[in-house]
């Protein structure tokens, strides 16, 4: 079966508009992620494990607190 030509150039633009759309909606998701990404990252210069001079890091541990409980632990 054979199309006019004002039939194939209409669905080479509808082609066209929805790549267009796609496009755009995946910049806009991986936009998206990225800052979801930045939001749970922390610096490690908040944590005390910055860099002295470039190449030497610093050798500390960070221990979180220990919190007081009520219930007795649980030991295996």
């Amino acid at each position: 079966m054979r199309y006019s030509e004002q039939f194939m150039e209409h669905i080479e633009y509808a082609f066209n508009a929805f790549c267009k759309i796609v496009l755009r909606h995946e910049a806009i998701n991986a936009w998206r992620d990225l800052k979801r990404k930045e939001a749970r990252e922390i610096s490690l210069d908040l944590h005390g494990f910055a860099s002295t001079e470039q190449g030497q890091a610093i050798d500390t541990i960070v221990r979180p607190r220990k919190r007081a409980s009520n219930r007795p632990q649980n030991t295996i």
